[in-house]
């Protein structure tokens, strides 16, 4: 669900930052980066958690920053993408707390 979601997000969003000249970034953010080094070197429970801790906190800071930009942005189209995609990150935080509390309960 999460990666068909992001994908069709992340889809739309090229298409808008082409329609407005706006250059894409070629390389991940370094916490991002740190983030998936982090998790590579994990396996079994000690991945599942981290995994979960890491989908709701990255969740928490992304519907933080659509928030904001659903109130200050000035361009109708990029308005309509904040407007259309908070939604689904809102339901993706709920079942990533949801996974994160599996897997605590599961590896007590």
């Amino acid at each position: 669900m999460v990666v068909k979601d992001h994908t069709k997000a992340l889809e739309k969003l090229v298409d808008l930052m082409r329609e407005k000249n706006i250059p894409q970034s070629n390389s991940l953010a370094a916490e991002v980066k740190q983030d998936m080094d982090k998790m590579s070197a994990l396996a079994g429970p000690d991945f599942d958690r981290e995994f979960a801790n890491t989908m709701v906190s990255e969740h928490q800071k992304a519907i933080e920053m659509f928030r904001s930009q659903a109130g200050i942005a000035q361009n109708r189209d990029i308005k309509s993408y904040v407007d259309e995609n908070l939604p689904t990150l809102e339901k993706h935080l709920e079942e990533a707390q949801e996974l994160q509390s599996n897997v605590f309960n599961t590896t007590r």
